[in-house]
């Protein structure tokens, strides 16, 4: 049972009215009347009670806190016989602080409005000094769209936000391309993204702030038009010495839609990373190091540890490949420059029957011997349409050029202009020189090639080359393709010629071209390779997937010079990556770009004391199953088997724990993602 200290009814105790303002005067005494002052500070007492009339007599209603009925009862008119003087009454203690607040803040404002208007205004308002990277910005307006408006202007924007999206374009003006939707990638990828995160797992709730804000209902401040502003993450005014940058795991994932409470607690699988598209340069690990390098053949050339081929960047971020002169020509450069190019080729002809339709072709050497046509001539070629007829014909009609005996007349006309294709091509060339090159270059692969394009294309070929070729070939070209441009058939002579023989003791033209660069062989004009990044491959490469736009000629050219079976084999090393649009040839393995922001950072050489006797294997692990090559029979970088394992998150958290290495989200992370250049500065050249 609970023993009450003070009775609280009506009879017993009075009420206290303690939100009034006005109390009355003799509450100091301990005696104030029961009626108290009315709202304008007047005092109301008359009486110590209001005597009521009960069975006909007045009866006493003082209460018993006042005293209990008093002695002499009522007046015989009803009234009180104990009346109450009145009293000044006082302020509450309500309204005196009240009051006190009132001129406390009038003072105040006062103040304010004094220091806001002088000349150092702004520094009386600012919360504290800048970061050292922002403290030469010239006053609050550098960064406050809302600063020099007035003061309804702040009050104005601390309540509804709206100068985010301004005060997010004063950022931008020194940090390009930083600004926008999260991460500065579109919606759909933050979309495709999650659901990647979600399914690769991933769960704890988040660190407990995170879990805390949820709770909450607290989200991240948006500017009006969308994205994150600046300040959700960078908060200045924390002195010189404050690192904007510098972000808690709660602020990481305040957005995130997968949270976890660390790397080693929660963190989602890596899944593909770091393999996220094929290689550059087409190297089986698997094939070279279980097959090759063991090989007793090849015990001299073979590396012994991945240094051999792999070095860290300056940065010690990125493993840089060495390069062929360290890596690979030990084995590969005996084996670039082993066949030359054929770049035209003249085809065996059926020439008696030719010569006995009477064909209109002018001489042709009954010796040539070429039985397809080549990628590179038929290019040059291509734009003529008796040409392209021609070679439709005999395509379409499975003809055999070394037997004409059966053709009709259509099939007569289309060998007489296959014919005259070849004569008019080597006429241009020796006529016009580099430009009948450009022409038809151009009409070809629908693209306008400029002179520097042509020049590459041609690798030096001299005139002297093509003048051998034409004295061999067809020794009255001039005279001939004058008649035939005049319009008088020019009808194969009986008279076959004879076949070119070099002269004795003369060494042959591929052995003296063993350095590399054109010769003409009998009845075909070659090209052969300097070695290991010829030019001429590299521009013929260049032009088939990225100048050209005709797709025809480019698979042409590709199955030619594009195949680990063509000449050099380049592309059996050098992937070529192409969609929509130009492609690329992959000539060099992936190199680091400084204005490059990715989303994972990794430093390779801040490892390396730590990875132990696995070395590399640590992370790298083979994958013996994988077929890495088949990711390379199409020009999409996306499909492809990575020679490795995926890497696994616990290799990452056995390390980086809260004790250890550490867990923060940014030791790995990138919140800005892009291509973001160094600042540059254009300064007008003047000379004094």
């Amino acid at each position: 049972m609970n023993l009450k200290l003070q009775r609280f009814d009506y009879r017993s105790s009075p009420y206290e009215r303690p939100n009034q303002e006005w109390v009355c005067g003799r509450l100091a005494e301990g005696k104030p009347c029961l009626v108290g002052p009315g709202g304008n500070g007047v005092c109301r007492a008359q009486s110590e009670c209001r005597p009521l009339m009960k069975d006909g007599r007045w009866i006493c209603t003082r209460s018993d806190a006042a005293g209990g009925k008093c002695s002499q009862g009522p007046a015989p008119d009803g009234s009180c016989c104990n009346p109450i003087p009145k009293c000044s009454p006082k302020p509450s203690i309500r309204r005196q602080r009240g009051m006190l607040s009132r001129y406390v803040v009038a003072v105040v404002v006062g103040l304010l409005l004094v220091l806001a208007g002088g000349m150092t205004g702004e520094a009386v308002f600012s919360p504290g000094p800048l970061s050292a990277a922002h403290s030469e910005l010239g006053g609050c307006a550098s960064c406050h769209t809302v600063s020099g408006k007035g003061m309804v202007a702040w009050a104005h924007s601390m309540f509804t936000g709206g100068s985010e999206t301004s005060d997010i374009q004063n950022c931008l003006g020194c940090h390009e391309n930083r600004g926008g939707n999260p991460h500065n990638q579109t919606s759909a990828f933050l979309a495709a993204a999650s659901e990647d995160a979600a399914a690769r797992g991933g769960e704890g709730g988040g660190p407990l702030m995170t879990r805390v804000s949820a709770v909450m209902g607290l989200s991240v401040p948006e500017a009006d038009g969308g994205g994150v502003a600046c300040r959700t993450c960078h908060q200045e005014h924390g002195g010189h010495q404050n690192d904007i940058t510098k972000m808690s795991n709660s602020e990481c994932q305040a957005c995130h839609t997968t949270k976890f409470n660390a790397i080693g607690d929660g963190h989602p699988e890596f899944g593909a990373y770091p393999y996220l598209r094929r290689t550059r340069i087409a190297f089986d690990h698997q094939a070279h190091i279980g097959k090759y390098f063991v090989d007793p053949n090849n015990a001299d050339k073979a590396p012994g540890t991945c240094r051999t081929c792999h070095v860290p960047d300056t940065q010690g971020k990125l493993m840089l490949f060495a390069g062929f002169d360290t890596g690979c020509a030990s084995c590969h450069a005996p084996f670039i420059a082993d066949k030359p190019v054929e770049i035209l080729k003249l085809p065996g002809m059926d020439v008696d029957s030719l010569i006995d339709m009477e064909a209109d072709t002018g001489e042709y050497p009954a010796y040539a011997e070429g039985e397809e046509f080549q990628a590179i001539g038929d290019a040059l070629m291509r734009s003529d349409e008796g040409y392209a007829a021609a070679r439709a014909y005999i395509e379409e009609e499975d003809l055999d050029l070394f037997d004409l005996a059966d053709i009709d007349e259509d099939g007569q006309k289309h060998i007489e202009n296959l014919i005259w294709a070849y004569k008019t091509l080597i006429y241009d060339i020796l006529t016009q020189g580099p430009e009948a090159i450009q022409e038809r270059l151009s009409a070809a692969s629908d693209a306008d090639l400029n002179q520097k394009q042509v020049a590459d294309l041609m690798a030096g070929l001299h005139i002297d080359a093509v003048s051998i070729l034409q004295q061999r070939w067809f020794p009255n070209l001039f005279e001939e393709m004058e008649a035939h441009l005049d319009g008088t058939a020019q009808p194969m002579p009986e008279d076959e010629g004879e076949e070119y023989e070099l002269p004795d003791g003369m060494l042959e033209e591929a052995d003296w071209s063993e350095g590399g660069g054109w010769y003409v062989e009998y009845f075909t004009l070659n090209y052969k390779l300097t070695g290991h990044g010829d030019k001429f491959m590299r521009d013929w490469l260049r032009f088939a997937v990225v100048t050209n736009q005709d797709e025809e000629l480019g698979a042409s050219l590709m199955d030619a010079i594009g195949t680990p079976k063509s000449p050099g084999g380049c592309v059996g090393c050098h992937s070529v990556d192409k969609t929509d649009g130009p492609g690329e040839v992959n000539w060099k393995s992936r190199q680091p770009n400084p204005s490059a922001v990715g989303f994972t950072d990794f430093f390779h050489a801040k490892h390396f004391a730590l990875i132990g006797d696995k070395g590399c294997s640590t992370c790298h692990e083979l994958n013996p199953e994988a077929d890495y090559t088949a990711g390379f029979t199409d020009f999409d970088n996306s499909t492809f088997t990575s020679n490795f394992s995926p890497l696994s998150q616990k290799v990452c958290a056995d390390c980086h724990t809260e004790s250890v290495a550490g867990n923060d989200c940014t030791q790995c992370h990138n919140y800005h993602v892009g291509e973001f250049p160094p600042a540059a500065v254009d300064t007008k050249l003047t000379a004094k």
